[in-house]
């Protein structure tokens, strides 16, 4: 993104906040904020999530760069921001809530004249500046439209042109949605430079399945808190497919192979475990997913009462996958612990990570010549364990490296990392050496948002 042009953009992204509903017109809403069991901007982060309706390359951006680029955000307002380098175009997204059906009566009268909301000369105003005159700003807007979606919407396509060079174009998508006595305004702009890169229409119908749907429990707050996210990586990292999701948990948290060819499921790393021997009798505790689960695993590993698996976030050959389950009390997640301290659990982990990965390593090189592949056997995989490295209340690290210099002076190192934040369970898995590197910084902001959720929950 060119310089000047990516600068208009961020002062659109402030802009637009400025632009949002009118707080004097909202005084009610504001004065009876909707409690939690209603709608409440306590669980904006989670009805505001649009990653699944967004191309890879867009990023969500954290909290202080949000704050970074829209200043203080109002005490009645909520405000997340996805932003795409490549694509040139942001997606800024605004929530705020209101009690009764006063509030609710303003909130619609004000959609019946989005012109007065959304003034063309206050929007040229805000662009004019001691460097750019009036005359050199031009705004023109579309008719706005009904849009099917929510309980009430309006769209329009705004574009805004800067002494005859730099053009921006924003489509603001305006919608109420109900629940009960309590009604949300949202506000989904997109802006971009060129061309429009998604459909805020699918983005608003995604945000009032949310609200429609309810608050999230305190343990799906929690869960999805723990999870990795794009924005707790550098740039360059896409979402490769969200499969987060909710269920009853059992076992122990997914014990995933580290190796990049590997790919295994938890059924496929129980099957594993039962050709070791010294996997013997810890086999069900790793059988997480089997029917007979429940008879075979403790008492101990069955109590999580929430488990949520993050999307699979990659750069070129790099990898990064989580999963976090959450625990009634902190006791039970600190038994897990135990449980996987356990002389024969370490002794079975250490072996099982060895033979994943060089199962792996022979199934990438069976199509490879037979000199190759005699090549091939000699790598060697080595596994290293450390406890409790300085993330959390509690953690295990278990590092994987296979040694290429058969074939090439080169070096391939994977992670997975068990951390415990009160009553929270994270496993974190870091293929490739790109994604290793970024291993600790990630899981601070993991842990670090974890712990906050754990104590609003």
């Amino acid at each position: 993104m060119k310089t000047g042009r990516g600068r208009t953009m961020l002062g659109l992204l402030v802009i637009a906040v400025m632009l949002a509903f009118p707080l004097n017109a909202t005084a009610v809403a504001a004065a009876h904020r909707a409690p939690r069991a209603g709608i409440s901007l306590d669980d904006a982060h989670y009805y505001l999530d649009a990653g699944n309706a967004l191309p890879g390359s867009f990023r969500r951006l954290s909290p202080q760069e949000v704050l970074q680029n829209v200043g203080e955000i109002p005490a009645d307002s909520a405000v997340e921001q996805y932003m795409s380098d490549e694509a040139e175009s942001a997606v800024l997204l605004t929530m705020r809530t209101a009690a009764g059906t006063h509030s609710r009566a303003l909130m619609y009268a004000l959609l019946e004249d989005p012109e007065a909301l959304y003034s063309l000369e206050d929007l040229k105003a805000r662009f004019t500046n001691s460097a750019v005159s009036a005359d050199q700003v031009s705004v023109s807007a579309g008719d706005w439209t009904d849009v099917a979606v929510g309980d009430r919407a309006k769209s329009a396509l705004f574009t805004i042109s800067i002494a005859g060079d730099a053009v921006i174009h924003f489509e603001m998508l305006f919608m109420l949605v109900q629940r009960g006595d309590d009604t949300a305004s949202i506000e989904v702009m997109q802006v971009f430079a060129r061309v429009p890169t998604v459909d805020v229409t699918e983005i608003a119908r995604m945000i009032a399945k949310n609200i429609h749907a309810g608050p999230p429990t305190p343990e799906q707050v929690i869960a999805q808190a723990g999870l990795v996210t794009l924005a707790d990586l550098p740039a360059g990292w896409q979402e490769a497919g969200a499969t987060t999701g909710a269920h009853q948990a059992t076992g122990t948290p997914e014990t995933s192979t580290t190796s990049e060819a590997g790919g295994e499921g938890t059924k496929q790393v129980a099957t594993a475990a039962r050709t070791i021997p010294a996997c013997r009798g810890v086999s069900a505790v790793l059988d997480a997913g089997s029917e007979n689960r429940g008879k075979a695993a403790s008492k101990t590993t069955r109590r999580a009462t929430e488990s949520q698996e993050g999307p699979q976030l990659r750069r070129e050959g790099a990898a990064v996958r989580s999963r976090v389950r959450v625990y009634p009390t902190a006791s039970g997640a600190r038994a897990f612990f135990d449980l996987l301290r356990n002389r024969s659990i370490t002794s079975c982990l250490t072996k099982l990570y060895r033979k994943i990965t060089t199962d792996a390593i022979r199934l990438a090189g069976a199509k490879l010549p037979p000199a190759q592949q005699r090549l091939l056997a000699q790598i060697k995989v080595t596994v290293a364990r450390a406890a409790n490295p300085g993330l959390g209340d509690d953690s295990v690290l278990h590092t994987i490296t296979v040694d290429l210099r058969p074939l090439r002076d080169v070096q391939l190192v994977a992670a997975q990392q068990y951390v415990r934040v009160g009553r929270a369970v994270g496993v974190y898995t870091f293929t490739g050496n790109d994604a290793v590197g970024t291993r600790e910084s990630a899981l601070t902001l993991v842990t670090a948002r974890l712990a906050a959720a754990l104590t609003r929950g």
